[in-house]
């Protein structure tokens, strides 16, 4: 009886199977992938230079003995805009707090709400929303720099009339 030569084919498919798993691997830890250890240490890798390095550490969440001071929280503020007006005419903010405010249009016709000078975590040509008659939008940033900042309408001839205010930012 005589043999086929399987079992050479078998080896060189099990050796492709074993060489592109391993690929696989490499490519997801390159892209910063990481497969789950099931609780197991991470054993050390070998650096470029046949070094050991430590693999690197998976954060944790904080339990609640550790965690973080809370961030501070939000004011929320609203103006509402009726056609050629702004309600309240002021706000009040402070430096490092964020502040999240619903832009309601009240009017017949669109409007938009722009802070043009503040300082804030965003730049201040993003700082602005438009709402069509009827609509809620909302805004939110953090201010950087104490101050007294004006609050427009930029359609044309909007602010001349009237739809204007200030944020006053205190320390």
């Amino acid at each position: 009886m005589t043999r086929t030569g399987l079992d050479g084919a078998i080896l060189a498919l099990l050796g492709g199977f074993i060489v592109s798993a391993g690929l696989v691997g490499f490519i997801l830890s390159a892209g910063g992938y990481q497969l789950p250890t099931l609780g197991l240490p991470r054993p050390a890798a070998v650096g470029p230079v046949g070094v050991a390095v430590q693999a690197p550490a998976v954060a944790q969440a904080p339990t609640s003995a550790q965690a973080a001071p809370a961030a501070k929280a939000a004011i929320d503020a609203k103006i509402v805009a009726t056609d050629l007006k702004f309600t309240p005419a002021t706000l009040q903010a402070k430096v490092g707090q964020p502040i999240r405010i619903t832009f309601e249009n009240k009017g017949v016709i669109e409007h938009d709400l722009t802070f043009p000078t503040i300082k804030a975590d965003k730049p201040a040509s993003t700082l602005t929303v438009i709402a069509k008659p009827g609509q809620t939008v909302t805004l939110e940033f953090t201010p950087t720099a104490k101050g007294s900042y004006e609050y427009i309408c930029t359609i044309p001839g909007h602010k001349d009339a009237g739809m204007k205010g200030t944020i006053n930012v205190t320390e």
